[in-house]
């Protein structure tokens, strides 16, 4: 019995260096599997 199973996991955090730029991603996670 598996308590938990993830495929393809990503997670990205977006920021911006000025008000006008666009915004940028930062790849925290990309395509973790457990």
């Amino acid at each position: 019995m598996r308590l938990l199973e993830v495929r393809d996991l990503k997670k990205y955090f977006e920021f911006k260096k000025g008000i006008l730029s666009k915004p940028q991603y930062i790849r925290a996670v990309d395509g973790v599997s457990f």
